[in-house]
């Protein structure tokens, strides 16, 4: 393989390493793909979690406006994938290094003119701003809308798909067990039609936040019934 496609093949492998439970070993290669982009890592959690949140600082001063270019630079949307996938695995794992990760994504993802990876990237900035804010203000819910409008432009199962994921998840931050329910049940049709590990692993996370959600809400027949179907599919 090219040096290009030697590049996606790692970032695949690490995909691959969180998604079943090896953590360490994604690390290794998330982060060796990441110094290969010239993509820099905090070693220490704090200083992750202080640069974190600088970066999301600059994310609500540059806001969600279009950038000024209509083509995107391949290394930068290789960096916004590489960035937003270690995101996606570290949330759960490494939570202050998953903000380092989220912020850093959102930031650059903003500023791409690729419609699919900009609109996820307002969603993220989206759900960050939901998690510190909680309903005061109206700053995420201007994120959601501008993340809907892009979804809707773009216009795929995909791209909708991820819009009511990221609706589902700021309505589960805020306790609207019912609103998410909606988001999450529509986002799973949707993404349940798509092919490619990263639209699976955006299903599998859906389903397994819908799971909590629905526990919360003491659907627990419900509940049972997605689980077993899930698990026959």
């Amino acid at each position: 393989a090219d040096a290009t496609e030697a590049l996606e093949l790692e970032r695949r492998a690490a995909h691959q390493y969180f998604s079943t439970g090896h953590v360490i070993e994604g690390q290794r290669v998330g982060h060796d793909v990441m110094s290969r982009l010239g993509l820099w890592i905090p070693e220490h959690p704090r200083a992750a979690q202080l640069v974190g949140l600088a970066r999301f600082a600059a994310l609500l001063l540059r806001g969600f406006r279009p950038p000024n270019h209509t083509i995107d630079n391949a290394l930068a949307l290789r960096r916004y994938d590489v960035t937003n996938e270690l995101f996606q695995s570290l949330a759960s794992f490494e939570p202050m290094h998953g903000l380092y990760f989220a912020a850093s994504a959102a930031l650059r993802g903003v500023d791409l003119a690729d419609p699919l990876r900009r609109a996820d990237a307002v969603g993220n900035a989206a759900a960050i701003l939901t998690l510190v804010r909680g309903r005061s203000g109206g700053a995420a819910t201007r994120w959601l809308r501008a993340q809907r409008e892009g979804a809707t432009v773009v216009n795929t199962p995909a791209s909708l798909g991820v819009a009511s994921t990221y609706d589902g998840v700021c309505a589960t931050y805020i306790g609207a067990w019912a609103s998410a329910t909606e988001h999450l049940t529509q986002a799973e049709r949707l993404l349940s039609t798509c092919e490619g590990p990263s639209y699976r692993y955006q299903l599998a996370t859906g389903q397994a936040i819908d799971s909590w959600v629905l526990f919360f809400r003491g659907r627990y027949s419900e509940l049972a019934r997605r689980t077993s179907r899930r698990l026959e599919e």
